[in-house]
């Protein structure tokens, strides 16, 4: 018997690097805005020298973000490709996570690095400001940092909610699977609750048992043995 497509176990592979890349994002996030921008933030500009920027820090924030951006990038492109025949509810989940990344994509060097910059300058001396357009500076890139984490929380919940959708159907799925394994027929798996039926139309010969909801196990036979067998939803 040939097992779940290869298009289902890379949506559950970009779905889980996903969730992951979300949620480092999300608690880096909150740790920034709690700790680090709180003391940077202080009593500007005098204490714009706690700006962790510059020769006098060995690594900036960037270094950090930046590869962490790359993976978001690779997992929700590819967990909305290997997604691309679900239904529009679930698929809009995954649309939801890439969309928030787009926001940050575009939000960050039009926004964010502009008031970095400046914010810089002003700890460095290059670009002097006085307390009032300091504090006023530090104050709105607090106001959209916080709009930004926002983005992030967005992406991890779509993500992590799409991910324990497909984990919620892990039992059955492992159920119907060892039914096929000993099956030789499509009646076979004529069991209560499968509800096992024929697909029409270009899909003639494919028979389908449900999972849940729209979600089904769909599968053909060959010489009494389980063929083309696929997790889908194709409703």
């Amino acid at each position: 018997m040939k097992t779940i497509s290869t298009r289902h176990r890379w949506l559950l592979f970009f779905l889980w690097l996903t969730v992951g890349a979300w949620g480092i994002g999300l608690g880096a996030k909150l740790f920034e805005l709690t700790v680090l921008i709180p003391a940077w933030a202080a009593n500007p500009p005098q204490s714009l020298n706690l700006l962790p920027y510059g020769p006098r820090w060995p690594n900036n924030p960037g270094d950090f973000f930046q590869p962490l951006s790359a993976a978001l990038v690779l997992a929700t492109v590819g967990t909305l490709v290997a997604g691309w025949k679900t239904r529009p509810p679930y698929k809009a989940l995954l649309w939801l996570s890439l969309g928030a990344l787009i926001l940050i994509w575009a939000s960050t060097p039009t926004l964010f690095w502009p008031m970095i910059r400046d914010l810089y300058w002003a700890s460095t001396g290059q670009q002097p400001l006085d307390s009032q357009a300091a504090a006023a500076l530090a104050h709105q890139w607090i106001f959209y940092d916080w709009i930004r984490t926002a983005l992030i929380a967005v992406g991890f919940v779509a993500s992590l909610l799409a991910v324990s959708i497909q984990a919620q159907h892990a039992q059955r799925l492992r159920l119907i699977l060892g039914r096929l394994q000993v099956s030789i027929g499509p009646e076979d798996m004529n069991l209560p609750g499968l509800v096992l039926h024929p697909l029409t139309g270009n899909r003639k010969g494919t028979w389908a048992v449900r999972v849940s909801g729209n979600w089904r196990v769909t599968f053909g036979f060959v010489s009494g043995d389980a063929v083309n067998v696929d997790y889908e939803d194709y409703h």
